[in-house]
């Protein structure tokens, strides 16, 4: 699965995502891009976008597109607290992410 990390999302979860092809905003040289924007440039080109932008939802139209958004809701963005709540998905995206093979 091709998975995009937000610029608040730290980097080091990518690492985390074992056997998915994980990139950042920053590297795909989008950083500073209104979200809307954002959303536009990820549509074919990702599977899923991890942000903990709470207004994203509100904000921008995000159902219909081709990728899905995974909001994280965490005290903070430090790796220790992002993590705990990402456990859990591993094996469902690994399973998801098989069956689209």
């Amino acid at each position: 699965m091709r998975v995009l990390l937000d610029e608040m999302i730290p980097r080091a979860l990518g690492r985390e995502l074992v056997g998915h092809v994980v990139s950042t905003v920053q590297r795909e040289g989008w950083a500073g891009l209104t979200n809307g924007v954002l959303l536009d440039a990820i549509d074919n080109l990702f599977d899923a976008f991890i942000t903990m932008d709470r207004g994203m939802r509100r904000q921008q139209r995000v159902t219909g597109r081709a990728f899905g958004v995974i909001e994280l809701r965490a005290q903070s963005n430090d790796i220790d607290d992002v993590i705990p709540l990402c456990r859990g998905y591993w094996r469902p995206w690994t399973r998801f992410s098989q069956a689209r093979l």
